[in-house]
């Protein structure tokens, strides 16, 4: 669908690319700076190193599809698995607190609340 658009040059509503999964979500123009926001922030918060093991994952899996025909797992997804930064997150959800994660992936030593 994204190459005939491109190529057509054919304009899509928000609906329509949310059924063609061109985008993730449709929100009321009135609340899209309060979204944007809402998931900077929850991006920020995550993990840094899980994040850069996701984006590598991700275009692996996608160089992997076009030369494989298939999708394939990427090691590097499990780098951020391996980090203080995973016990770093389930310690702070069992106890109910909000994560403090390190750039380096090595967790934090004090977390507070939300």
């Amino acid at each position: 669908m994204l190459k005939y658009l491109l190529f057509s040059g054919r304009i899509v509503d928000a609906e329509e690319a949310l059924r063609c999964r061109l985008v993730q979500r449709v929100v009321p123009t009135g609340q899209l700076v309060a979204e944007t926001v809402a998931l900077v922030e929850a991006v920020q918060a995550s993990s840094a190193v899980t994040i850069r093991a996701a984006k590598l994952g991700i275009g692996h899996v996608r160089a992997s599809a076009d030369r494989e025909g298939h999708r394939s797992a990427h090691p590097a997804g499990s780098r951020g698995v391996r980090r203080a930064d995973l016990r770093e997150g389930v310690a702070a959800f069992i106890e109910g607190l909000a994560p403090k994660f390190s750039a380096e992936g090595r967790g934090s030593r004090g977390r507070s609340r939300p």
